[in-house]
């Protein structure tokens, strides 16, 4: 069996983006008026939609905000999360790399992983031994 090839994967996020209140977009895309008292919307999703926060968004601004990530941000990946608050997304550009386990990358990443968690060991190390000499005066 060959050895498991090891990376890691390090992904920097660089700009975000949101649009909010999108629910006032679509009225105006569909030209309903804040006046209009009654509206009836009917979902024939034929069984395509997923269960969980979201809004419809024109196709047209969402491109709009993925070109100002990827031209002016210079990213090229992107997550989005529906915004409840605010009714809309929030879109995170950011750039992804992977090195393999042979190249310098990786091994000052490691390095500096390692550090970093054997710090947070000996914090939380000391953190204990204070709580348990705290509850051994009780």
């Amino acid at each position: 069996m060959p050895k498991a090839k090891k990376y890691i994967i390090e992904k920097n996020y660089v700009a975000e983006e949101e649009i909010s209140e999108i629910d006032f977009y679509l009225k105006d895309d569909l030209g309903i008026g804040d006046d209009d008292d009654e509206t009836l919307t009917i979902d024939n999703d034929k069984g395509m939609s997923w269960a969980g926060a979201s809004y419809p968004i024109n196709i047209y601004r969402l491109i709009g905000l993925l070109d100002i990530i990827k031209d002016k941000h210079k990213c090229e990946y992107v997550e989005i999360m529906y915004h409840t608050d605010h009714i809309g997304y929030v879109l995170t550009g950011l750039n992804i790399a992977k090195y393999d386990e042979g190249s310098v990358k990786y091994k000052s990443i490691l390095k500096k992983y390692k550090k970093e968690h054997d710090k947070y060991k000996q914090e939380r190390i000391k953190e204990l031994e204070e709580e348990i000499n705290r509850l051994k005066k009780e």
